[in-house]
């Protein structure tokens, strides 16, 4: 999608805020939402393989398995509190989901049939990391 309609325009218009998805290698998933109150934005975390990725700048950086931030009070996202927000994490964990298995088709839909075979038995197409139980 094009974000020129945005800005490229003399209409006055609201803006809609949507959930912004993203990934670390493949294999670290987060999205970001508009709470309901427009006090700021969730960041749900999930991490299902537990990985510790080491990027620049050089040293470790724990990634909980699955985390939730209110980042309106927690910029930096050092305070969890997924315990006092169930159904939020319940809602974006779907959310992320689903935005994942689209995501999968797309890939899967851009591979040739030797390519997807390859691609699944490497284990990038297979889509087997569960959520985890609450």
């Amino acid at each position: 999608r094009s974000l020129l309609p945005l800005v490229d325009t003399y209409d006055e218009f609201e803006f809609t805020s949507r959930p912004a998805y993203g990934m670390w290698s493949d294999k670290i998933l987060t999205v970001r939402a508009p709470k309901a109150d427009g006090s700021g934005d969730w960041r749900l975390v999930w991490n299902p393989d537990k990985l510790e990725p080491n990027d620049t700048p050089p040293g470790a950086y724990p990634i909980p398995e699955l985390a939730l931030y209110d980042t309106a009070f927690d910029p930096k996202e050092q305070h969890d509190v997924r315990a006092e927000h169930p159904k939020v994490v319940e809602e974006l964990l779907l959310a992320m989901q689903a935005w994942r298995a689209e995501r999968q088709l797309i890939r899967r839909a851009e591979l040739n049939s030797e390519q997807s075979k390859i691609a699944g038995e490497l284990g990038y197409l297979d889509g087997t990391a569960e959520a985890p139980k609450e």
